[in-house]
């Protein structure tokens, strides 16, 4: 899923299912033409994450991976 031009309050939902509660690193594939962008990760409405910075890769289809470490999953969907 190759998802761009995001803005300030706009947000993607997705639905995971969990084979065993634990903690776990999220991988992102993100690319960005500026510096200072930021996104958190929520799971039922609740901020997981914090602020994770999302580095300037020099161009929309620059990919680079982020990792947002220890996302708290309880176990389902």
């Amino acid at each position: 899923l190759n998802v761009g031009y995001i803005l300030t309050g706009e947000w993607l939902e997705y639905s995971v299912n969990v084979a065993s509660t634990g903690r776990y690193d999220l991988d992102l594939r993100v690319a960005t033409n500026g510096a200072g962008k930021t996104m958190h990760v929520e799971v039922g409405g609740v901020n997981v994450s914090g602020p994770i910075s999302i580095p300037n890769t020099g161009g929309f289809q620059t990919w680079q991976t982020i990792t947002a470490p220890n996302i708290n999953l309880t176990q389902g969907e």
